[in-house]
């Protein structure tokens, strides 16, 4: 399998979540994680990240705040080793992090 396929699964994931289908985005970006998981020679990999992002985003937008906020954390935490916390993705992510957080106090 072609680690681009993953790209492409992420891809069409967002456009499903773009269309409020979280259940169709949800099943191509787990696609994608399991190839990403399969490629690579390593579980701390910023493409591993990108897809716990992802279905962070979904679990987000369908209000599953705990849910997203275990792949929140997962994906923190691969791209703080992978390519630091000032990295730009970075903290894109912990500010998503940050945000569903609040939204659990509340």
């Amino acid at each position: 399998i072609h680690p681009s396929i993953a790209n492409s699964y992420n891809n069409i994931g967002a456009v499903y979540d773009n269309k409020g289908d979280f259940q169709q985005a949800l099943q191509y970006y787990q696609k994608a994680l399991d190839i990403q998981k399969e490629v690579c020679d390593t579980e701390i990999h910023p493409s591993i990240a990108t897809s716990y992002n992802n279905i962070g985003l979904v679990c987000k937008n369908k209000g599953d705040f705990e849910q997203a906020l275990q792949y929140y954390k997962d994906s923190y935490h691969i791209l703080s080793v992978t390519v630091g916390e000032n990295h730009p993705n970075a903290k894109t992510v912990k500010a998503s992090l940050d945000y569903v957080e609040e939204r659990l106090k509340t």
